[in-house]
């Protein structure tokens, strides 16, 4: 779904003659999103609040990342510090594509 989006977000930006900053600007805000989402309805409303995973697979229960919030800490971050680059990337991309 995610890749459907951000192949939507090219196409449109395509059609709308977006240039390279508008592009960024677009895919970044994007990836920021979908982080926040993924830190916030993921990481600590499914996996640290709800028991949803346990629920299903009983064996996990008591695992370190079921109550440590951000023990995916690091990985989150460099994530987050790449975002800019695969932003730029996919904005030059679509600069590309778009002629």
């Amino acid at each position: 779904m995610m890749v459907g989006a951000f192949l939507y977000g090219g196409y449109d930006g395509i059609q709308k003659g977006f240039s390279f900053w508008q592009f960024f600007l677009r895919f970044l805000v994007m990836l920021y999103l979908w982080k926040a989402f993924d830190i916030i309805c993921l990481d600590w409303l499914l996996l640290t609040r709800s028991h949803f995973f346990q629920r299903y697979y009983p064996e996990t229960e008591g695992c370190a990342g079921y109550h440590q919030f951000g023990f995916n800490r690091k990985e989150q971050i460099t994530r987050v510090v790449m975002f800019p680059f695969v932003a730029a990337l996919m904005a030059g991309l679509a600069v590309w594509i778009g002629g």
